[in-house]
């Protein structure tokens, strides 16, 4: 896989705990909406990143990067960012992306604290695409303030008639008791096996969520996610 020589172009914070990062590239970069890089560390240790906007003619890279104060992962690599001003990157990596999408199938986002970066991406692809497929993102986090695109998602889903946004925070339901995938499935119901759905977020809720649609009747062909790969 090759790698990529960028600038951090600009470190903008999106929530108290999620920076934006955008990296310059010198050459044209390749990808697919919903495909990842890796950074390369001072040590050479791969530290994989979703791409959160689409490849839409230009040469900038946005990251949303969590910096939790007890993540000596993401410490570690905002601290290599605002000494070197510069990274080395490989990719793009992952196969989850709008081009494995089946044509003219519903599409269900479900997405969890900053694993809506991909799905970003990928919305932005359709829209410049000017696809009129049904869309419908969920989005789960700790508190609203969590939801940082919230005005951008509720905008479209005003604006846009086949588009639609739940937002979700589990204490907001039930007293905490209820996952997103059952709120999903409570409203999609019998309907559920005619979607197509991207799944992202942390690995456990992901592969939680997928065997809970299984069960519900959603066809494992028709679930996308990175985090399949790593099982």
């Amino acid at each position: 896989m090759r790698a990529f020589d960028c600038q951090v172009q600009s470190i903008q914070p999106l929530t108290n705990t999620v920076l934006q990062v955008m990296l310059a590239l010198d050459e044209p970069f390749d990808y697919q909406a919903g495909q990842y890089i890796e950074i390369l560390n001072d040590d050479e240790q791969a530290m994989p990143y979703s791409i959160a906007n689409a490849p839409l003619g230009t040469n900038t890279l946005e990251l949303h990067i969590g910096h939790a104060k007890d993540n000596p992962y993401s410490l570690r690599l905002l601290e290599t960012i605002r000494r070197q001003k510069h990274l080395k990157i490989t990719g793009p990596h992952g196969d989850c992306g709008v081009h494995r999408l089946v044509p003219d199938m519903p599409i269900i986002f479900m997405a969890g604290g900053t694993g809506f970066a991909p799905v970003k991406a990928m919305l932005e692809q359709l829209m410049a695409d000017s696809d009129e497929r049904a869309m419908h993102v969920f989005w789960g986090a700790k508190s609203l303030n969590d939801l940082y695109a919230e005005e951008r998602l509720a905008y479209w889903d005003q604006h846009i008639e086949h588009f639609h946004y739940t937002p979700f925070v589990a204490a907001h339901y039930d007293d905490g008791k209820k996952t997103l995938s059952e709120v999903i499935s409570a409203q999609f119901a019998d309907e559920l096996h005619q979607h197509q759905m991207i799944l992202a977020g942390a690995f456990d809720m992901v592969y939680k969520a997928r065997d809970a649609f299984l069960l519900h009747g959603l066809e494992r062909a028709h679930m996308f996610s990175d985090a399949f790969a790593f099982e």
